[in-house]
């Protein structure tokens, strides 16, 4: 089987891609990856063939990038003409199930996170509902979307109504919320956990303890939570 994969350019929506892109090849398929050229050698690394982005520039900021990878992952894929019996893509390049469309081959969706409903867009926090919105802005914006012909023109609706048939989710399924919204085509596992890259060179060993890591990803940034949190945790063993 020729697969073809496609994801945007932050590692907390790539690494776990991982685990399935390297075990599709070794059970002998064919795995092509779009993605930008500073994920190569992790993609790489799991026998896939790697395509780099066109129509991107070679070194971004990350203002750029969030404003061009959308665009040229879509550009890209559209430009390859050999035939895929698949497409595989993570649920934050939302426009993955209109390539599928457009090139008339099956899709299948994998979140990085836990997956999103009606249900739980609806239960969401302001924060949440304004955080997508924000992003959905700076990465695609309405005009970007009606040239890709999306039908569903932001995020939170795109993700929510744009359903293919399969849906692998990354987490546990204890941890999804509204879980009873979800039917059977939601599929919640592990993958097992790898270490991509460099060890980290956070000097842990000099700070203070206990440490409280917080991590809100490579896109989304908040200082008033941070700030929450060491509230939260000051003057406390735990």
């Amino acid at each position: 089987m020729n697969i073809l994969m496609i994801n945007l350019p932050y590692s907390g929506h790539v690494n776990p891609t991982l685990p399935l892109t390297r075990e599709l090849v070794k059970r002998g398929h064919t795995v092509q990856y779009v993605n930008a050229e500073e994920f190569r050698n992790k993609i790489e690394n799991t026998g896939a063939t790697f395509i780099s982005y066109i129509n991107y520039p070679v070194h971004p900021s990350e203002m750029e990038k969030k404003r061009s990878c959308f665009q040229a992952a879509f550009d890209t894929a559209m430009s390859l003409n050999e035939p895929f019996d698949l497409l595989i893509y993570e649920m934050f390049f939302y426009p993955g199930i209109q390539i599928a469309q457009l090139k008339n081959i099956p899709c299948v969706r994998q979140f990085s996170q836990p997956a999103w409903s009606e249900e739980t867009r609806e239960d969401a926090s302001a924060f949440f509902r304004i955080s997508a919105r924000l992003i959905d802005l700076q990465v695609m914006g309405k005009k970007k979307a009606a040239g890709m012909g999306l039908e569903h023109k932001t995020l939170d609706e795109a993700v929510v109504y744009d359903k293919p048939d399969l849906n692998l989710v990354y987490v546990p399924e204890k941890f999804q919320n509204k879980r009873e919204s979800f039917d059977d085509s939601y599929l919640f596992f592990t993958p097992k956990q790898e270490i991509y890259g460099k060890e980290s060179d956070i000097p842990y060993h000099k700070m203070s303890h206990p440490i409280v890591y917080i991590s809100l990803g490579s896109i989304i940034s908040n200082r008033g939570f941070c700030k929450e949190c060491i509230r939260a945790f000051g003057e406390t063993d735990e």
